[in-house]
């Protein structure tokens, strides 16, 4: 980890600190000030080494710690090595030996996790698709494994509408799926996540206007810049509809025109005229007053 405050010690107070460590016994305390930016100098290892602590050695040399000049010819000494570059050639050789070591403990701790895991997965699966199950699929989420144990649509059927797991499977599952089955809860977030952006949202469109139901899903979303869309991929018949709140929607993208007035004062006059004294345009309250909506 290292402290920068280290390096404002002395050699003299790194040792008198080292010194009280290694009076005390707890030598492998030694290791925690090496992390912590304390140098390896040659009466540090010579200390140890008088004490019997060659595992403590060991383990420095297996690490890359900071030493002092002063251990050269103790390490030497200790790696029976015959010259500097030997002495080199032996720390890197150790260093290496450890990573190795550690690399394959790590290795069978995961396997015998994945192992754990594997023997809890089979005994959650073997009780079905019950709330059990349910329950422990959203706490580890795996509902993609719980899918392909048994089935998309098995597992959705089986979760039906309940509360505690239906918030987890919407989320596990992608947009499109649920909107194919009609349930369209997502859309407003999916819509704000792509809007003003022009690729994705192009290509959102284009996949929710695919699905039954996915022009007036996006109608009843009430923004502006999808009304917009909607219009220019010819869905202005929902608006004209949907009468005078439809005409309104309209208006506020500039769609609206005298000929979807006049299909609606077919139908609703009354609507028409108190929508066109209150929001039309001058031309439409001229063809209003002059009869031409009729």
């Amino acid at each position: 980890m290292g402290y920068d405050y280290v390096d404002n010690f002395s050699d003299e107070e790194r040792w008198e600190v080292m010194k009280l460590v290694l009076a005390s016994g707890k030598y492998e305390q030694i290791l925690s000030l090496l992390d912590d930016g304390y140098r390896v100098t040659g009466p540090l290892l010579e200390c140890l080494y008088r004490l019997g602590q060659k595992g403590i050695i060991d383990q420095i040399l297996e690490r890359s710690y900071r030493f002092a000049s002063n251990t050269c010819g103790f390490l030497m000494m200790y790696t029976a090595s015959a010259s500097v570059d030997e002495l080199n050639a032996n720390i890197r050789a150790r260093e290496k030996k450890r990573k190795t070591r550690e690399y394959e403990e790590k290795q069978k701790k995961r396997e015998a996790e994945n192992e754990r895991l594997e023997k809890e997965w089979r005994s959650v699966v073997a009780l079905g698709l019950v709330p059990e199950t349910f329950e422990y699929v959203q706490v580890h989420n795996c509902w993609g494994r719980l899918f392909k144990e048994f089935g998309t649509d098995a597992v959705v059927e089986a979760v039906g509408d309940d509360k505690r797991y239906i918030d987890g499977l919407k989320r596990a599952l992608p947009s499109e799926f649920w909107y194919k089955k009609g349930d369209f809860s997502k859309l407003p977030a999916d819509y704000h996540l792509v809007e003003g952006h022009e690729v994705e949202s192009e290509a959102f469109l284009d996949m929710v206007l695919r699905i039954a139901g996915g022009a007036e899903a996006l109608y009843g979303l009430k923004e502006k810049t999808a009304d917009r869309e909607l219009v220019k991929r010819g869905y202005k018949h929902l608006f004209v509809q949907d009468g005078v709140v439809g005409c309104r929607r309209l208006a506020k993208v500039k769609a609206l025109t005298t000929e979807d007035l006049r299909n609606l004062y077919r139908s609703n006059p009354k609507a028409v005229k108190k929508f066109i004294w209150h929001y039309g345009s001058f031309k439409q309250k001229a063809a209003l007053f002059f009869g031409r909506l009729n």
